[in-house]
């Protein structure tokens, strides 16, 4: 698999800067692989960025995907404003022509917009927009209002994101002529050829815009909306400021009906979109949030709430009030009595039922859009009928063209969780085929500037967008009577190339301790800074930058000018103070972490990790508590691609047992897991019960499941009473079945275990097709719920359905009875469609019970669980990282998942763990605290007080110590703290009361 490349030959291209694209960028760039994060459109972020919050957390959360230990101070922002990180080349407004290659480098055709604003030189004045004479419907709004064709690319977006909307453009020439920085290209498309190691295709997906479906009325009737225009309509940042208002007479809403479904499950489109039932609660949880007596209903065909907390979730919803209705609606019409939309629809007991709604809110599904089909045709990679990649080989990312790797809703639809786990799980991928050096440095612009040096002030005039709305003439006359206050510069256009050299010339060999900076607040500017000065300065001085360029928009000409003033002394104050670093403690030094990683259990995701790991170099210790490795899918006859389970864990074993730098301890258990990233140390017990500690940079936490056993549906009573992994195993290949009944959410989905097991009904759906497979005329019933096939899985559903497989629905407060006379089975089972119960005698009763996480007490001392399965950081945006910074959890003991799911899990955690196995430095974090021994008490308040076990009292020395890599820089240690033993080193709170002082007296 591996092929070695020399680290100034490592490049990778990835298509899509959405969230997947954003991921994958971050996991490369981080181990030292050069990245081109290619986008078609102006600002990062895909789709994602046109929504507030997402589920389950009802939060927004996007930024938990940067990586928490590196020295670049400016990678810790807002993305919704803007991608910056280095080792990462961003080429906005372009496309690829062809993606053509050999045995060794992919030859990439881009196409670069001829009409474009050059981020690098645009201001962000807009100027050009007050001139542009052209005004379209905006498409990241969706349409609600105008813009210009010439306009800032998002709302969200940096000020010098500008783009030009290509078939509304005139040429006209008016923005040439009034931008002062020359920005602005208009000319013809340009072509670019670039060779790159790997290619990796991540372009997400787009909504299915559901104008052909005329009996929904979207584009007819104005009340109907897609959940995107939805988003827009109620988003904080939108055209309504966070109100909702139907778009036919601005009335407030008060009953509003969700359609599911729509463009998804049909004969066009027969997948599952996965995401649309849950983004329905979402955003009707919203309006309940916003419209506090509004009567929302939802309108679905099967609730399809399979992932973490997503369950929990749905129950919460139904608990806000919002109706959950069993019924696919046929059609809007408009009651032209009440001049309303009108649903008519029949309950779960056959009741026809007619009701009228301010607003229909269709759930539109995913679709593959030309521009994507354009793509694959141009990579030669096959794609299903829909336009989705296809991919020759489970297992594995890489599409039917060599190097050419696919990650998110491109290989099927899927949310932002699954989307991020593969796009770091094709990553690791890319890393294991080009090799790791193993000499990889955290890039950082940290300096250490003199204690005693002087702060230089830099006040961009910014083409006159600025200067012409302050007197920096007039401040600058004020700035010179600061003590602290060396040199003063004015600069013309500070975030261009020329304003840049001209800063490099002011700060070099200055020796400042600081610059304050008088211009625009943006992180992505302050990247382009710090990099200029760390060029040509080998101890930059820090930077403080104000955002005077917002006080010119919303701050009033006559207070603007005081405003500024205390503003920038308030920054000059507290740069200025400060008691000395000796005196606080200096921050540790950097440090190389140990070079080898612990993983805790030895199933399908702790060896695929194992594997992964081992492959790179690293040294590996798989840890696993019984005699033998496999796990539960150990020899599992369940279908894996063109494999089974049990075959690729042997292969998988195979491999791992010729790797000389991965052991494997059996018998093994773990007692005590402490330290922090780069330095944990594990203590483990044999299994002679001997006692002996491990050293590892890095913890890959993969404890798996078991199949759950209940005594429920007369389990135990009836050998032919069995739970699906030993019918599967036992039963399904040594007999020809005739008359079988699967029960699904066998004592799952309920209060005991109030969580959806994801496995069940595919591998419900799978067994079926297995079964008719040998005997085309069995009679297969399956007892259910809810049905959750997602995505694809949906086809084999509708295969299922096809071939005459009977679904039966049944409510909680109904379930079937099975009871046994003998070796004779009945199941009692209430039809609703028939309204009336219903006998079956089958020869098997094969119970979807689901699993249980296979916990483990030391370890659930430092990793949060729920229902005992294992949390990530974040359950969308960082679902494998925990909250300490190098250990992860993969596998079905951070979640349910099917065994392909758990392989990409696994190789998802472990590609995020080399980021701090290979790095010869851990620079620590900027913002964060530390002790100062000689005030310590011990009194330990602070440890109590610290949500990310980030501080640790020490038994020998009575003084608590900081592990620097896992100190968030929160501050609630500090406030704890009795004896101001706490210190938080960029906010010394004498720089603190400096700058308090001089708001008041300035």
């Amino acid at each position: 698999m591996a092929r070695k490349k020399n680290k100034e030959n490592r490049k990778v291209l990835v298509v899509g800067s959405g969230v997947a694209g954003m991921r994958a960028a971050y996991d490369l760039a981080s181990v030292g692989i050069e990245v081109t994060l290619l986008e078609p459109r102006t600002y990062t972020g895909g789709t994602v960025m046109q929504l507030d919050e997402q589920f389950p957390t009802d939060a927004c959360g996007i930024c938990r995907m940067q990586p928490r230990v590196n020295g670049f101070p400016y990678a810790e922002f807002c993305l919704r404003k803007d991608f910056v990180f280095p080792g990462v080349e961003v080429l906005r407004d372009a496309s690829i022509e062809k993606i053509e290659g050999g045995k060794k480098s992919k030859l990439v055709t881009i196409m670069r917009k001829g009409l474009r604003v050059d981020e690098n030189l645009c201001i962000g004045c807009g100027k050009c927009t007050d001139v542009c004479p052209i005004e379209i419907a905006d498409e990241f709004n969706a349409g609600i209002i105008k813009r210009k064709a010439i306009d800032l690319a998002s709302p969200n977006a940096i000020p010098s994101l500008y783009s030009i909307d290509e078939n509304s453009c005139t040429r006209c020439g008016k923005c040439v002529e009034v931008c002062p920085t020359d920005a602005i290209h208009i000319g013809e498309d340009e072509k670019i050829r670039l060779e790159f190691d790997a290619v990796l295709l991540t372009p997400g997906f787009e909504e299915f815009v559901p104008t052909e479906m005329t009996e929904y009325g979207y584009g007819i009737f104005p009340d109907v909306v897609t959940s995107i225009d939805l988003e827009r309509m109620y988003s904080t940042a939108g055209p309504n400021s966070g109100e909702l208002h139907r778009p036919s007479d601005s009335k407030i809403p008060q009953k509003i009906a969700f359609i599911q479904c729509v463009g998804s499950r049909n004969e066009e489109h027969p997948y599952c979109s996965s995401a649309c039932c849950m983004y329905s609660m979402k955003e009707s949880r919203h309006i309940k949030k916003i419209l506090l007596d509004a009567d929302v209903k939802i309108f679905f065909m099967d609730v399809r709430a399979f992932g973490k907390d997503y369950y929990r979730y749905e129950l919460d919803t139904q608990d806000k009030g919002i109706e959950f209705i069993r019924c696919r609606v046929p059609k809007v019409y408009k009651n032209d009595a009440t001049g309303e939309l009108e649903l008519v629809y029949e309950n779960i007991k056959g009741t026809r039922i007619r009701e009228d709604f301010d607003m229909v809110v269709l759930s539109v599904g995913q679709v593959v859009t030309e521009s994507v089909r354009k793509l694959a045709e141009s990579a030669d990679i096959e794609t299903d009928k829909w336009g989705f990649a296809k991919l020759p080989d489970l297992k594995s990312l890489e599409t039917s063209s060599k190097d050419v790797f696919v990650a998110g809703s491109f290989e099927s639809p899927k949310d932002i969780a699954e989307s991020i786990t593969q796009a770091s799980a094709a990553s690791a991928e890319i890393i294991a085929r080009l090799g790791i050096d193993g000499k990889q440095e955290s890039q950082t612009i940290y300096g250490n500037p003199p204690d005693d040096g002087k702060i230089g002030i830099v006040l961009c005039k910014c083409a006159g967008t600025i200067s012409d709305n302050v007197d920096w003439d007039k401040l600058t006359e004020y700035f010179e009577t600061k003590k602290d206050v060396a040199e003063i510069i004015q600069i013309d256009t500070l975030c261009t190339q020329d304003g840049l050299n001209r800063l490099q010339n002011f700060a070099a060999d200055k020796g400042f301790k600081t610059i304050v900076i008088g211009a625009c607040q943006s992180n992505a500017y302050n990247a382009r800074y710090a990099k200029t000065l760390a060029e040509k300065i080998d101890n930059p001085p820090n930077l403080r930058v104000v955002d005077v360029r917002n006080a010119v928009w919303t701050i009033s000409d006559d207070e603007r000018l005081d405003y500024v003033r205390r503003t920038m002394s308030m920054e000059i104050a507290f740069a200025g103070h400060g008691r000395p670093l000796d005196f606080l403690y200096k921050p540790p030094l950097t440090k190389s972490p140990a070079k080898r990683a612990v993983v805790i259990g030895a199933g399908l995701a702790g060896l695929t990790a194992a594997e992964f790991l081992g492959s790179t170099g690293i040294d590996v210790t798989i840890i696993e508590k019984n005699e033998n490795i496999g796990g539960v899918n150990f020899k599992h006859s369940g279908s894996l691609g063109n494999t089974t389970t049990g075959k690729y864990i042997d292969d998988l074993i195979a491999k791992i047992e010729k790797r000389k730098n991965v052991e494997i301890l059996t018998g093994t258990t773990i007692k005590s897991l402490d330290g922090g990233v780069g330095a944990y140390k594990i203590v483990v017990s044999d299994k002679n019960g001997d006692y002996f500690s491990l050293d590892a940079g890095s913890v890959i936490v993969a404890t798996g499941a078991s199949a759950h056993e209940t005594d429920k549906f007369a389990y135990g009573k009836s050998p032919k009473i069995m739970l699906w992994n030993d019918f599967e195993n036992e039963i399904l290949p040594n007999e020809t079945l005739s008359n079988i009944v699967f029960i699904q959410c066998a004592d799952s989905r309920n209060e005991k275990r109030p969580w959806c097991n994801r496995i069940c009904c595919n591998k419900t759906i799978e067994l079926s097709l297995k079964i008719e497979d040998k005997n085309p005329d069995a009679k297969i019933w399956v007892l259910n719920r809810d049905i959750m096939t997602y995505g694809h899985h949906e086809l084999e559903y509708a295969e299922a359905r096809k071939r005459g497989v009977i679904f039966i629905r049944y409510l909680t407060e109904n379930e079937p009875v099975v009871e046994t006379n003998g070796e004779q089975i009945t199941i009692k089972a209430y039809d609703p469609l028939l309204d009336s119960e219903i006998l079956i005698h089958p020869d098997y009763v094969v119970l979807q019970t689901g699993i249980d996480p296979n916990g483990d007490d030391a370890i659930a001392e430092r990793i949060i669980a729920t229902d005992g399965f294992w949390n990530g950081l974040d359950s969308k945006f960082s679902p494998q990282e925990t909250r300490d910074a190098g250990i992860f959890v993969i596998g079905s003991g951070r979640m349910p998942m099917s065994a392909d799911e758990a392989i990409q899990d696994a190789l998802a955690g472990a590609g995020r763990a080399v980021r701090y196995l290979l790095s010869n430095n851990l620079p620590a974090r900027n913002q964060i605290a530390y002790v100062r021994e000689r005030s310590c008490i011990g009194c330990r308040y602070c440890v109590d007080a610290c949500a990310y076990d980030a501080r640790i009292f020490d038994t020998e020395t009575r003084k608590v110590a900081v592990i620097s890599e896992q100190c968030m820089g929160c501050g609630a240690c500090a406030v704890a703290c009795p004896s101001e033993a706490t210190v938080m080193i960029a906010a010394d709170k004498n720089k603190v009361h400096a700058a308090i002082l001089e708001a008041v007296m300035a």
